[in-house]
């Protein structure tokens, strides 16, 4: 089955997103691209916005008629403990990948097509919470409550909301993190360990490849976990809380 109409996809310039747009420009879908820093990829447009402002959300949701796909994908991360973290990164951080991806989906929705589709970039991390990577966990716990929550109230519309949490995934992700500037040799340690297993992590293309899929489904499901999640949301179901934290607290600190 091949794809049609238009997809507006956040942080399609690079990683995940311009894996997803890419291959779904190869299934016919035309690309709409919100980015910080846009690229000439040849996609239908590309708009250069930061959606944490109120004021550049409501542009992008003014410059678009129809969506059949929208996909929540631009994220940042903050490496440090909680004790080290500075409100200015912790507030940028819930700003990009929480609060905003609420905002605009609320300001596209008049334009998303009954029977349209939702998907929103999760993580791992909102099953398993990370050290060092507290707040950036919480936010993707967070977003994928709201997910969920936003597909039963949109259920009269047929509109499916899809969150799709990878594990590892080797992007320069890793390299864009923000780092605390005091940080304990502990923190140094676990925060080197994560970014070894994401620089040897999936690629963003095999992840590209599940979106799709799920597109093309009709009423996909509520989460789907990739490559090693299906086993940790597996074991996460099975295992007690405190055997799961002391697991991660063996592996990274």
């Amino acid at each position: 089955m091949k794809l049609s109409g238009t997809a507006l996809i956040t942080g399609a310039s690079s990683g995940i997103g311009k894996a997803i747009a890419l291959s779904l420009q190869k299934e016919g879908v035309k690309i709409v691209d919100v980015s910080l820093h846009t690229e000439q990829l040849g996609y239908f447009r590309s708009v250069c916005a930061d959606i944490t402002e109120d004021v550049a959300v409501q542009k992008i949701a003014d410059g678009i008629e129809k969506l059949d796909y929208l996909f929540c994908n631009a994220g940042i991360g903050v490496g440090g403990s909680v004790e080290h973290c500075s409100p200015a990164d912790v507030e940028r951080l819930f700003a990009v990948n929480l609060v905003a991806q609420i905002k605009l989906t609320i300001a596209l929705l008049p334009k998303i097509k009954d029977g349209g589709k939702i998907f929103f970039t999760g993580s791992l991390a909102s099953v398993i919470p990370l050290p060092y990577q507290a707040c950036y966990s919480a936010s993707k716990a967070a977003i994928e409550n709201f997910a969920r929550a936003l597909r039963t109230e949109l259920k009269y519309r047929k509109i499916a909301v899809c969150t799709v949490m990878p594990g590892d995934v080797s992007t320069g992700f890793t390299d864009a993190r923000m780092k605390n500037a005091n940080v304990s040799e502990a923190e140094k340690h676990g925060i080197e360990k994560m970014e070894r297993a994401e620089r040897h992590g999936k690629s963003p293309q095999s992840i590209a490849k599940v979106f799709v899929r799920l597109a093309k489904k009709k009423n996909p499901p509520l989460r789907v976990s990739v490559g090693e999640g299906k086993l940790i949301s597996f074991l996460v179901r099975i295992l007690p809380l405190r055997l799961l934290n002391y697991l991660v607290e063996k592996l990274y600190v």
